[in-house]
């Protein structure tokens, strides 16, 4: 039986202080296979004073270090679900957003997001500036946007209570009508139509707030918040997996995660479209 270095090490390092039979407790062996093992390495038995003053081992065989690291793996899913419902209580109410600042003139402003496979090739081309109309070079927060239009947009999942959500936080006077009016056309809202129902609808309601609702409608920004929601997620957990490899499973890698998790440093980053480069780059870091 081939060992791997980790089982290799452990019996190099307790070879003298341990017997056979505890050694194959801890690593799930046979004695036979930990002996043979020991005698290929050139390694000595434990001396026979040190088996009687050594004090026997009651914990069972999940003490070593192969049954701490199961043990470890085991409660991650209770610390990544703590992580997750701690983060969303927090920043789950930004869902429902709208665009907010930058988020204009990079998402609703600009139409290189809006054709996927047509416009993908250009990121990787010297006149992505040109053609992407953005100050910056970031293919990959760019790649994102076309991918949230792409696959936001053809989902009808919670569109209707978006635009409900929106035009009750307006003091449209007719919101009643216009949610009347989208419903009636909530299949062509998920297809290419649903320009047309937006126009029809500004010509129909003079007192619609033009680009908020053009925003909502087109782009679906509880897509986009829900992408950096889930990137934030994403990011506590690698943050937590960091400190775990330094301070081990304790609450001081949980409490520093849960820090990372709702600190107001991160308020922007999560809350604004345009500045989800801040958790990609934690990501690729």
């Amino acid at each position: 039986m081939k060992l791997s270095r980790k089982q290799r090490d452990f019996i190099r390092q307790n070879s003298s202080r341990r017997s056979d039979e505890d050694i194959a407790g801890n690593l799930g062996l046979s004695s036979e296979v930990v002996r043979k093992a020991r005698m290929s390495m050139g390694l000595s038995p434990m001396r026979e004073e040190s088996r009687q003053c050594s004090l026997p081992d009651t914990s069972g065989p999940r003490e070593g270090f192969y049954a701490q690291r199961n043990q470890r793996k085991s409660w991650r899913p209770i610390v990544f679900l703590i992580l997750g419902v701690v983060a969303c209580s927090v920043y789950g109410n930004t869902l429902f957003n709208t665009f907010v600042y930058d988020d204009k003139d990079v998402i609703v402003k600009k139409n290189f997001i809006k054709y996927l496979t047509k416009n993908l090739p250009y990121l990787f081309k010297k006149d992505c500036l040109i053609r992407s109309g953005e100050l910056s070079y970031r293919p990959v927060v760019t790649f994102s946007y076309m991918l949230d239009y792409a696959v936001w947009t053809r989902l009808p999942f919670l569109r209707l209570y978006e635009i409900k959500s929106f035009l009750e936080r307006t003091d449209v006077p007719e919101r009643d009508k216009i949610f009347a009016f989208l419903r009636s056309h909530a299949k062509e809202l998920d297809g290419p139509e649903r320009e047309g129902v937006v126009e029809k609808a500004k010509t129909l309601f003079g007192s619609i707030p033009t680009r908020d609702f053009e925003s909502v409608v087109l782009y679906r920004p509880v897509g986009f918040h829900a992408t950096n929601l889930i990137l934030h997620l994403i990011a506590v957990v690698v943050f937590y997996l960091l400190i775990e490899s330094f301070w081990g499973q304790s609450m001081r890698s949980l409490f520093g995660a849960l820090l990372f998790a709702i600190h107001t440093v991160n308020t922007e980053a999560v809350n604004c479209i345009s500045y989800r480069e801040d958790i990609l780059t934690m990501l690729f870091c």
